[in-house]
């Protein structure tokens, strides 16, 4: 066991030898990654990072020729030193949305930090030995059924923001998982047909439907579930065995909850020494200014009050948009608080935005003050 403050970046950073340049084409780019099995890719030149190639983000995008150059799809990347801190990369890992960055000294590639790699660590550090799997589960988790359509499963994984859906059979017990490697076979696959046509990359919301392909066509079928008596060590024991990114919580074989990667980084970015509270939004991309300005306003009201029982430290909210033809848009928003003292999570929806957000916090905030009555009963009974 090691204290936070005694592990730096260079002690989990990765060598990286397979980079990507400017010019290369986006096929000959993903056949490398699907190949290595790898989600992200550093664009360099001249040894100098220029930004890198996520694989989540070209499967999000609409339509994407497989002709283009990587200048044209790789995205800006935030870049750290070796001497960072792990909570303070944890949390630039979840504002910018990124599952890996470069580590530069001088401007000049020396590695990569994945979520993985600060994930690998989480059992050794001293703060957080204590954390048992349901403090920091997501409860009422989502699943796909064997018999569901591939083009659900990616639907899904869009609207959860994750590179993974579990999968349960009809007996409501956990089967396997589907994974984004997986849909992206499946949907380069749906593609053939309309190659000669326009040789596309068909997006999340709009495209290729995975060809009529089953969920149990193309799910792993290794279960990637642990008791809710489990310790931390044991989730990031199986993943780091399966290679899944999420893990489902069982009581009695039943789903009662869901671990993701996201999760134990939010765990690890909680004990940054910071004031204040990191706010990040996303999902939302067509929505106006304003709206914006009118969420972050009432996080600030929630964190102020709910700040005299919990410390927080980062809000996640996540929000799709539902919307069929001739219809009102629906919103559907998961709100994920990480606070000193653990996590809660909920999921609401509404025809209006700030309503569902509303909901949300009321949610969190009554989950925050019984916990808080029930701790002050304790404490006057003994």
């Amino acid at each position: 066991m090691a204290s936070i403050r005694a592990l730096k970046i260079r002690d989990v950073m990765r060598q990286t030898k397979l980079v990507a340049t400017q010019d290369q084409r986006l096929s000959e780019i993903l056949g490398k990654m699907k190949k290595e099995h790898i989600h992200e890719l550093p664009v360099v030149e001249k040894g100098k990072v220029l930004g890198i190639i996520d694989l989540d983000k070209l499967l999000k995008s609409r339509r994407m020729p497989l002709s283009s150059e990587v200048k044209h799809v790789m995205v800006p990347n935030p870049t750290i030193s070796p001497e960072d801190s792990l909570p303070v990369v944890a949390r630039i890992m979840i504002t910018s949305d990124l599952k890996a960055i470069p580590v530069c000294v001088n401007e000049k590639l020396i590695g990569l930090v994945t979520r993985s790699d600060l994930v690998a660590k989480m059992p050794f550090i001293d703060e957080l030995k204590d954390i048992a799997p349901p403090d920091i589960m997501t409860p009422e988790p989502m699943f796909v059924n064997e018999s569901d359509s591939a083009d659900l499963a990616r639907r899904m994984m869009y609207d959860l923001d994750e590179r993974a859906v579990p999968v349960v059979g009809s007996n409501g017990l956990v089967t396997g998982t589907v994974e984004i490697f997986s849909l992206m076979h499946i949907m380069e696959m749906g593609d053939a047909s309309k190659m000669s046509k326009d040789k596309q990359i068909r997006g999340r919301r709009k495209g290729a439907s995975g060809g009529g392909a089953l969920v149990r066509d193309i799910m792993k079928s290794t279960v990637t579930a642990l008791s809710n008596k489990s310790s931390m060590k044991d989730v990031v024991d199986m993943m780091g065995r399966t290679g899944t990114t999420t893990i489902v919580i069982t009581n009695k074989d039943i789903p009662i909850g869901i671990i993701t990667q996201w999760d134990l980084l939010g765990a690890i970015a909680a004990l940054e020494e910071k004031e204040g509270v990191n706010v990040q939004i996303t999902g939302l991309d067509h929505q106006d200014p304003g709206v914006y300005d009118g969420m972050y306003g009432m996080v600030q009201k929630f964190v102020e009050k709910i700040h005299k029982n919990v410390q927080p430290t980062m809000l996640h909210i996540h929000g799709v948009e539902h919307m069929k033809e001739g219809e009102t848009v629906r919103f559907d928003l998961s709100v994920r608080l990480v606070t000193r003292r653990g996590a809660y999570s909920v999921r609401k929806e509404g025809y209006a935005i700030f309503d569902a957000l509303e909901d949300a916090i009321n949610a969190i905030e009554c989950q925050i003050s019984k916990e808080s009555g029930i701790e002050k009963m304790i404490r006057k009974n003994r």
